[in-house]
């Protein structure tokens, strides 16, 4: 007859038949449970570092791994290089938290999370270089009775077709020697209402066993936890949860560009629109898209849908409409300044305010006003940027600084774009200004200034 064990979970009862899964599940368990398990987190950038201090901050020992020494150093030095994590929180976690650039420092882990990028390659096809070369790794290094979690975002059936063979190469069975779970990150740098530990927490396991100890571990971390039945459920969560944003984000951008023609402002219609108690959700136009996720994830889903011949029209038309936003704002700037330039015989002097992708944030990763700044420099004598939370910028291996903005400074720029509208940044200076002002956030309006020469773009 065989033996069971009867484990109790937070709302339920699971039995486990020791015949089956051997000493393996309950060793991690009890680890997981007494607050013991040893947590390694393969990447320490903006999701990795974040979850690493909640969960020191939870109780647990965490070993953070990065292959970037200078991360590792700063780290060691007590300094913080993400936003969402302050050189005090640093240290008040120190006590729990080791960064560590020895792979071999992975052995000691009973769960390892991985949290390496996945961006589009050059020819805008999914790189998942880093989670293959990350899985490898671990798999290297595998022993039994660990739990490995992966949180890199990726398409539908990746978790279940790339890595789970790269670690079941160590002779390791998945679901009987170590367990595998995914759990798609959602972090929103800058987002102080919604931080790591409050946004509610998707979990998906290989099988049951690795399910049940995802959820006793984020449980413990998390304020709420979501099952979902599958691997692939999970997956396509976190996809659509960025192409429901694009999608609806190339809709008013377009429709700003056909209103625009009516003479229609864009910005008043959907502050109409929004008054709507139900059935209506306001995104706003801008130059583009830009982050980690919007201009990426939908990309993953539309690659995998054409591989099983399943095109996604309105996610491709989607991204066709933003990646065309910079040049369209372009092309507005110049039609806007060109009549003036004609007296002065000479191509003009650009200034972009904003280069990070969203405001309040020193975040650049496929940013819209690098695009737009790129265009420009074909059009321009020169292009300079502003921007307080970015002061320099590394370009076709030069290295940019941020100009201050100053009456003086504006005086000597014949165009001026608002790509990004940060807090800090007092934009009333451009009331004085005698430049072409291109305002794609509508920041003017709504702080209320007035611009002698005002372009809403």
């Amino acid at each position: 007859m065989r033996a069971f064990m009867r484990y109790f979970l937070s709302s339920e009862t699971f039995e486990v038949d020791n015949a089956a899964i051997g000493a393996a599940y309950p060793a991690v368990l009890d680890k997981i449970r007494r607050k013991c398990a040893l947590v390694g987190v393969v990447g320490l950038g903006y999701v990795g570092l974040p979850l690493s201090k909640v969960i020191a901050q939870a109780g647990f020992n965490v070993m953070g791994f990065d292959k970037d020494k200078a991360k590792i150093s700063a780290l060691r030095s007590g300094r913080s290089y993400v936003p969402s994590l302050s050189d005090q929180e640093l240290a008040e976690i120190r006590p729990r938290f080791e960064p560590s650039e020895s792979s071999e420092d992975l052995k000691l882990c009973d769960v390892i999370i991985i949290c390496v990028p996945t961006p589009l390659a050059d020819d805008r096809t999914p790189d998942q270089s880093s989670v293959v070369e990350a899985t490898k790794l671990v798999s290297t290094l595998l022993r039994e009775a660990q739990l490995i979690i992966a949180e890199s975002t990726n398409y539908p059936g990746s978790t279940r077709a790339i890595i789970k063979p790269i670690l079941e190469e160590s002779g390791l069975a998945v679901g009987r020697d170590v367990f595998l779970a995914y759990s798609p990150e959602r972090e929103d740098p800058g987002n102080g209402t919604y931080r790591t530990a409050n946004i509610p927490k998707i979990i998906s396991g290989v099988d049951e066993y690795s399910l049940h100890l995802v959820g006793e571990l984020y449980s413990r971390v998390m304020d709420s936890v979501v099952k979902v039945s599958s691997l692939e459920t999970a997956e396509a969560a976190k996809l659509l949860e960025n192409t429901f944003r694009s999608v609806n984000i190339s809709l008013v951008n377009e429709l700003k560009i056909f209103f625009g023609k009516l003479n229609i402002d864009m910005w008043e219609v959907i502050e109409a629109a929004k008054t709507k108690p139900f059935g209506f959700v306001p995104f706003y136009p801008g130059p583009g898209i830009g982050g980690h996720c919007i201009p990426v994830d939908p990309i993953y889903l539309s690659w995998h849908a054409r591989n099983v011949h399943r095109p996604l029209g309105i996610v491709e038309a989607a991204d066709t409409i933003n990646r065309a936003m910079p040049r369209l704002i372009v092309d507005k700037a110049m039609a806007a300044v060109s009549s003036r330039l004609l007296k002065l015989n000479r191509r003009p002097r650009a200034l972009v305010i904003g280069i990070a992708y969203k405001p309040n944030i020193p975040d650049v990763r496929e940013s819209s006003a690098l695009a737009i700044i790129d265009l420009l420099k074909g059009h321009c004598d020169r292009v300079s940027f502003h921007d307080p939370l970015v002061p320099e910028l590394l370009a076709e291996g030069d290295t940019i600084r941020s100009v201050a903005l100053d009456v003086h400074t504006v005086a000597d720029f014949d165009l001026v774009i608002i790509c990004t509208d940060h807090d800090v940044v007092d934009l009333k200076v451009l009331e004085q200004a005698d430049a072409i002002i291109v305002d794609t956030r509508n920041a003017i309006t709504r702080r209320n200034l007035n611009c002698k020469h005002l372009v809403k773009a």
